[in-house]
């Protein structure tokens, strides 16, 4: 109601107002919008008014939205301190034009949505400094209206009593880019290879420093004998068919979170009282595999297990066994601790029960790329095992006042230098595999079936995929990178089965929600075998879901009957499922949590072989209303009914007087407003 309220009180009084004054609409925050109904007020006040919705994917381009937008909304990689808008991570909307789009056009239903890029001319977007290249900026530019697309500026305003103006770096900006827009070919692809060339070819510069840019070209840095040579690799063919996620189709698993480095939670984890529960109280039902943390939870600066490297440069970064009573709360003297192998004793236990691991990793590794060092557990600390106060001023220089750097990252960034002679992203991504992942991945060997990858935008998938295949060649990988829902493979031959999060924003959408119903009916229509393909190679679909209402965390968020329909009908399709648990607290923190526990019960033993189902997010397969189950157990009868479920039917919703009726509307059928099971 109150996103009704919005459109029917707040836009229709201003559509009202500005009439065809107004030539578009673009609307922030989509997730949060009625489209159709925001659609319909603006279009009745101008029947030429275009709109565009935030939601959906930014790049490459493609309508988001259906009959909804006239035009993409354009947003570039959203993380503008790591990925300027000239970064390439948003070249994908250039090619994508070019190669996808009709005269411009992404069609989607038979509508048609013109591609359009809104940039950020600076760091920020509406502050900071220029972060564009000019040649690049025209190019880019150029070839997004030469392919019949629409580019949008976003220029910062100036300061004191320039504030009204546009500001005069911005305008200068502006002005080089203008009069150099070019009408066609040749172009410098900033990104990739000429079109005319398999290298690199680069034209005569619209700006001085663009001849100056470094060479991203991998064979440019400097060998390391971390690994043995590129040949030494086991081949893997981009045509490769083979199913290596054969053993999770069909099945399910559980994972639990734990802290790395050294914690109280580290030092003293129970794995024997951990198995134990498991043993006794979740095995019998099957379950085939644990997804186990080796790094923390989406921070890559504290680890489960000993590292040659890392643990010497700064030892708090792995756990350490502390004697019973000799926790002062805030870490005993580091240096006269035992290093434990937690994460190693939790494989061997799982390993005797036959059930497979797979590790968790944050891609973003020790120099925090995705984070920044300032959620390293170092960072700003004075403690009995690190003191950055004392080592950021040797490491950092005078530009670290008042403690304020992370020595792990810059002693990490320290050793990389001198390994490979520099510490770009590139070469901190390449040293992340070779150095980090390669030692863990050599201990484990085929103890460890899997990898799954955590932030995948910052990992160099190829050199992971290598590197891992090297010492299991039979392990499985997934990369947190690309579509969540509807399910993909989104990283061709890097990928065994899809990373399979729900909707990241728990908080408003829980992992119950129909946001994510997406998954199984994408799994049930448009896998093969539970696969999907991409240049051949087959994804296992594969859904990760929190039983709680955060990862590790929260209380219970599903039905029981809802799960067990969910879970029946992903592995019934040949995909797998991971539950996420959390842990017990106090006296039972090396425990999963009793409620978890017995959710998963009452799910197991419930799960069925096929249909009927209740459609949670849609109607039966069989009838056009939904229908409800016989429960499959006393436990289902939490199950409310189907009557007690608001209709999301637009003819439903009633009408009020301050709006016309929509058949004054201009011609939207409500057939066309979008089903929730999207």
């Amino acid at each position: 109601t109150l996103k009704r309220a919005y459109a029917e009180i707040v836009v229709a009084e201003y559509a009202e107002r500005y009439g065809d004054k107004v030539s578009g609409y673009w609307f922030d925050q989509g997730l949060y919008a009625d489209m159709a109904r925001l659609h319909d007020v603006v279009r009745l006040y101008n029947d030429k008014a275009v709109l565009a919705f935030n939601k959906g994917q930014a790049v490459p381009l493609t309508n988001n939205n259906g009959p909804y937008e006239d035009f993409t909304f354009g947003y570039p990689h959203t993380d503008l301190l790591r990925y300027p808008a000239s970064d390439c991570v948003n070249y994908g909307a250039i090619t994508s034009i070019e190669s996808s789009s009709l005269g411009g056009y992404f069609y989607k239903d038979g509508v048609g949505s013109l591609g359009h890029l809104w940039m950020p001319s600076s760091s920020d977007w509406a502050s900071g400094s220029i972060v564009w290249i000019v040649g690049q900026a025209q190019e880019w530019q150029s070839r997004m209206m030469n392919a019949g697309g629409a580019w949008t500026w976003s220029v910062k305003l100036g300061t004191g009593s320039d504030v009204s103006l546009i500001d005069v770096d911005d305008v200068s900006f502006l002005k080089d880019v203008y009069e150099g827009l070019r009408s066609g070919p040749p172009y410098v692809y900033r990104c990739g290879v000429s079109t005319s060339s398999p290298t690199l070819s680069v034209l005569p510069s619209y700006s001085p420093s663009v001849s100056a840019l470094p060479s991203v070209d991998p064979s440019q840095l400097p060998s390391v004998t971390l690994l043995p040579s590129q040949s030494q690799v086991p081949s893997f063919s981009p045509s490769d068919s083979s199913k290596l996620a054969w053993w999770m189709s069909g099945n399910h698993g559980l994972s639990f979170r734990l802290p790395g480095g050294l914690n109280y939670l580290s030092a003293y984890f129970d794995v024997s009282a951990f198995v134990g529960q498991f043993k006794d109280e979740l095995h019998k039902y099957g379950v085939k595999w644990m997804i186990v943390n080796l790094s923390s939870p989406s921070s890559g600066d504290r680890y489960l297990s000993p590292h040659s490297v890392l643990t010497s440069l700064n030892r708090g970064s792995t756990p350490k066994h502390v004697p019973a009573g000799e926790w002062s709360g805030h870490g005993a003297i580091v240096d006269s601790l035992v290093d434990r192998d937690l994460f190693g004793e939790i494989v061997t236990e799982l390993n005797s029960m036959s059930v497979k691991v797979i590790a968790y990793l944050a891609s973003e590794g020790p120099a925090m790329l995705a984070s920044h060092e300032r959620r390293a557990y170092d960072y700003n600390m004075r403690s009995e095992y690190v003191d950055s106060c004392v080592l950021c001023p040797s490491l950092v220089g005078e530009s670290a006042p008042f403690c304020a750097c992370a020595p792990s990252v810059w002693q990490w960034k320290e050793h990389v230098r001198n390994v490979y002679g520099v510490d770009d992203d590139a070469t901190l991504k390449r040293a992340y595999a070779e150095i980090v992942v390669a030692e863990y991945a050599e201990r484990y060997g085929d103890k460890v079936s899997g990898y799954w990858f955590d932030q995948g935008l910052y990992a160099d998938m190829a050199r992971l995929h290598d590197v891992v295949r090297l010492y299991n060649d039979k392990a499985v990988l997934a990369f947190n990178k690309g579509q969540a829902v509807p399910l993909t493979n989104n990283n061709g031959p890097y990928e065994d089965f899809t990373f399979g999060y729900p909707h990241t924003d728990l908080l408003r959408y829980p992992a119950s929600d129909c946001v994510n119903y997406g998954a199984i009916t994408s799994i049930e229509s448009s896998s093969l075998g539970g696969y999907f393909y991409k240049d051949g190679v087959g994804s296992l679909g594969h859904l990760w879901m929190p039983s709680s209402s955060d990862w590790a965390s929260g209380s219970i968020v599903w039905i029981v009957g809802q799960a067990q329909e969910w879970q029946s009908r992903m592995m019934n399709a040949g995909g797998a499922w991971t539950w996420s648990v959390k842990l017990g607290t106090g006296s039972d923190v090396s425990l999963i949590d009793v409620d978890d526990v017995s959710f998963l019960k009452d799910v197991y033993e419930g799960l069925r072989s096929g249909p009927p189902y209740v459609y949670r997010c849609g109607v039966s397969t069989s009838s056009p209303t939904v229908s409800v189950k016989p429960s499959a157990q006393p436990s289902n009868s939490l199950y409310p009914s189907s009557s007690i479920f608001p209709s999301y039917i637009p003819s439903i919703i009633p009408s009020i007087s301050f709006i016309p009726s929509l058949s004054n509307l201009p011609s939207l059928l409500p057939s066309a407003y979008p089903s929730v099971s999207v």
